[in-house]
């Protein structure tokens, strides 16, 4: 993946910022400005300023009045593209304004602001209006000593990708990606908070050109609630919350119906039938679901149908629950996990218990010959409700949550991924790592890694797949129709990627969205 910037050498403006020795040998690795980005700004494209000083092409702070603002002379372009790194401590925060309407006293009546924050691990997008501030969009970061960020606007667009330095951002998918109304001026200043350890390396700005090639944008599918997919023989099968109805993908952006896979008369259950997963073993398919127990419209069940062919019909010998006593009661969303290590299967899922809300659990299973049964012996509790994000009280909503558990063996480590809050809330997405499948799993201190933006309300429930030629991952997840309507839910389909862990802990997950503009399409053979 690549974002497309126009090199044009007479729009390009590169300067270096040089407080720090990780500076001083102009761009560092992981960073790659455009061609012709070789001249370092001269200093009269900055205003004077009594708080910084220029010094042999450095231009830092000269006291601790971290209120400060750098303004710029020049106005940027209106679609541009600015990278740069930033080298700094644990304690400091850095802003850079954009598309800034300055006023008569020097400062700015608007703009918009780009708040990268080493303290709390993230990075935010503020739109500022005469004092007042509204939060955009927020995403985790991976911050060691420094950060290599890349922000892209055009037209109404906003993106931000952001490494920890390890790798060029133009090359990684965006962790901030909204619209927005955007000024007529654009002017641009600098700003830290925290510490006066901070230096700004290498920028580069520039005209932005569009992406070229085959793109897609979200949403893909306007009603596809608690995605889940199952990728065979080249395919993808893609069901969602409410029916058996399959559809049918080969590149993750164009789908196809196939109708019904199961006739819900002839299984288990009366209403609900959600989020189908399928599994295969020996030849044979297995399709998990969860419905309301017969009889029943508050107690949820798992049951699992079977079938010769990935498209059905699925069908139960016995029409029952899976495994009955153990895996019955108030309990959804199970996701079948074939162990790369050991080679052993295990299944997870999500039940209520009053004590802790929607919890997840996690148990060995076996198939054989139709027959799936989970070993009541290594039923393990796994993850439950401990955090604010899990337990959010919004629109007349609440609930203690983490459902919908979603596991992948990465580098080491088995990685779960989960919803939290109750669905009809902002919701969100976070993980935990263990080093066995069946923990105990540490959550990551940073979560939720997708979250709610200014456009984008309630994402999570996410589904991983790789891309058709097995290159890179992707989550399907869906999100409300709208800021103020939940149903019916869109799918969306955004970039996973694994970061270093700048304290040699396991790879940091990242999902890159949710976008909302056009993004390059997953990779295919």
């Amino acid at each position: 993946m690549t974002v497309f910037l126009k090199r044009t050498a007479a729009l390009l403006l590169s300067f270096s910022f040089l407080f720090l020795p990780s500076c001083a040998n102009g761009t560092p690795e992981g960073t790659s400005p455009p061609d012709g980005a070789t001249e370092p700004i001269p200093a009269s494209f900055w205003e004077d300023n009594e708080h910084f000083t220029e010094s042999e092409g450095a231009i830092m702070q000269k006291d601790n009045d971290f209120s400060a603002l750098l303004f710029s002379r020049e106005e940027h372009p209106k679609d541009f593209f600015l990278s740069f790194t930033a080298s700094f401590d644990a304690r400091s925060v850095l802003g850079l304004y954009f598309d800034g309407v300055k006023t008569e006293d020097g400062g700015f009546s608007s703009a918009l602001l780009l708040r990268i924050d080493a303290k709390n691990g993230r990075v935010s997008l503020y739109s500022e209006q005469n004092g007042g501030q509204t939060l955009l969009a927020s995403h985790d970061a991976v911050f060691g000593k420094e950060a290599s960020v890349l922000l892209t606007a055009q037209s109404t667009a906003i993106s931000v990708y952001c490494t920890g330095g390890e790798k060029d951002p133009a090359e990684t998918g965006p962790l901030i990606n909204v619209r927005c109304a955007r000024a007529a001026e654009r002017y641009l200043a600098l700003s830290c908070y925290g510490s006066s350890k901070t230096a700004f390396c290498s920028w580069t700005l520039g005209e932005y050109a569009a992406p070229e090639g085959d793109l897609y944008r979200n949403p893909l599918l306007s009603d596809a609630a608690d995605p889940t997919a199952f990728y065979y023989g080249g395919v993808y099968y893609v069901f969602s919350t409410g029916s058996f109805s399959c559809r049918e993908t080969t590149d993750l952006i164009r789908y196809r119906s196939i109708g019904a896979v199961a006739d819900s008369s002839k299984l288990y259950g009366h209403k609900y039938f959600g989020g189908p997963t399928l599994y295969e073993k020996d030849g044979i398919f297995y399709m998990f679901y969860t419905t309301y127990k017969t009889g029943s419209d508050s107690e949820l069940l798992i049951c699992v149908a079977t079938s010769d062919k990935v498209t059905g019909p699925y069908a139960q010998t016995k029409q029952t629950t899976l495994n009955e006593t153990y895996c019955a009661k108030g309990s959804a969303g199970a996701f079948p996990f074939r162990d790369p290590v050991s080679g052993k299967e295990y299944l997870y899922w999500y039940t209520t218990e009053r004590a802790y809300g929607n919890l997840i659990y996690g148990a060995e299973i076996t198939f054989d010959g139709g027959v799936a049964s989970i070993d009541p012996a290594t039923i393990t509790r796994l993850v439950y409700p401990t955090e604010a994000w899990e337990k959010k009280e919004e629109n007349g909503y609440s609930g203690r949550v983490c459902e919908r558990a979603n596991v992948i063996f990465h580098n080491g480590y088995y990685y779960l991924f989960y919803a939290g809050s109750h669905f009809a809330t902002s919701y969100g997405e976070g993980y935990a790592v263990s080093k066995s499948p069946l923990g105990p799993f540490t959550k990551y201190k940073n979560n939720p890694i997708l979250s709610a933006t200014s456009l984008v309300n309630g994402p999570g429930c996410t589904f991983i797949v790789p891309s058709p030629d097995g290159t890179e991952l992707f989550v399907l997840y869906h999100a409300h129709q709208s800021t103020s309507k939940v149903n019916p839910r869109p799918l969306y389909l955004d970039r996973l990627e694994f970061r270093p862990d700048p304290d040699g802990g396991a790879d940091i997950a990242c999902i890159c969205g949710p976008t909302v503009t056009y993004q390059p399409v997953p990779s295919a053979k």
